[in-house]
């Protein structure tokens, strides 16, 4: 069935294509949990759904359902992103925690998700990635919460 003009452009792409480009490219498509759908189904199967001890619990999430599923994208605008005051976004930006989450999520699925080669080498690049990260914060002095913040994420990801 077609529903001309009114429907939006869609792309459906392999589960595990989307999360090997995430990975290797660092490109997002997940989307924001508020603009995303996902199927009761994934849902209703997990206790906690969202670990939201994670700050980028939506990244996981989206990586475990890319494991026995697709990806549909519309391509038309239906939300945005309102940064307010001191929201998780904003906590996010002052202790730098995407670079942590990215090597996280590598750990995480890369070895199920990446040959062993890419794997290896995606490693190497997001390990030097964070060192800096951590090295730019020692340099502005961004203080105890900042490396205490670090220090609790690697403890989850060293234990794996």
């Amino acid at each position: 069935m077609s529903c001309g003009a009114a429907c939006p452009s869609r792309t459906i792409v392999n589960g595990r294509e989307v999360s090997r480009l995430r990975l290797l490219q660092g490109r997002y498509v997940f989307g924001a949990p508020t603009a995303t759908l996902v199927r009761s189904d994934f849902v209703r199967k997990e206790i906690n759904f969202y670990d939201e001890s994670n700050l980028h619990a939506d990244s996981t999430v989206c990586f475990r359902i890319l494991r026995e599923s697709i990806l549909v994208s519309f391509h038309q605008l239906l939300t945005f992103t309102r940064i307010q005051g001191e929201s998780n976004t904003t906590f996010s930006e002052r202790m730098n925690s995407i670079q942590l989450s990215f090597l996280t999520e590598l750990i995480q699925y890369g070895p199920t998700c990446l040959d062993k080669k890419e794997y290896e080498d995606r490693l190497e690049v997001r390990l030097r990635e964070y060192y800096q990260v951590l090295a730019e914060g020692l340099l502005q002095m961004r203080g105890k919460s900042y490396f205490e913040f670090h220090k609790t994420g690697c403890t989850i990801w060293e234990s794996r």
